[in-house]
C-alpha cells in the first residue's frame, strides 16, 4: 500500500543562509519528486523555513538529506513544526522570498 501524502513544515537552523542551502534544498526536493517552498527567515540569519509535501517515507528521506552538511552548509537541526493535509495545487519545489 502506498504511503499517504503529507505536508510538513520544517524549521532548519545552523549555517544555512548565504551558503547555497536553499538551492541544495530545491535540488534534493526535485530529485525526490516532492513539492513545496523554501525561504530564509528574515528575522534570524541562522534559520530557513521549508514546507514540503509528498509520500511520508520520501519526506523522511528528504528531511535526512537536507540535514546533512555540504561544504559551507552546516545545518544543526531540522525540526518538523507542523503536519497538514497536502495542497493539490503544488506541483513543483521552489525558492520564495516569503511564505505567501
Amino acid at each position: 500500500m502506498p504511503d499517504a501524502v503529507e505536508r510538513w513544515t520544517l524549521e532548519v537552523t545552523g549555517r544555512v543562509q548565504g551558503v547555497g542551502y536553499r538551492d541544495l534544498v530545491v535540488d534534493v526536493a526535485r530529485e525526490l519528486g516532492v513539492a513545496g517552498r523554501v525561504w530564509n527567515d528574515p528575522s534570524d540569519p541562522r534559520r530557513v523555513h521549508v514546507v514540503v509535501q509528498g509520500p511520508k517515507t520520501t519526506l523522511e528521506q528528504f528531511r535526512r538529506r537536507i540535514g546533512s552538511a555540504h561544504g559551507l552548509i552546516a545545518p544543526e537541526r531540522v525540526q518538523r513544526t507542523r503536519t497538514e493535509a497536502p495542497d493539490p495545487g503544488w506541483a513543483d519545489f521552489v525558492r520564495v522570498s516569503s511564505p505567501r
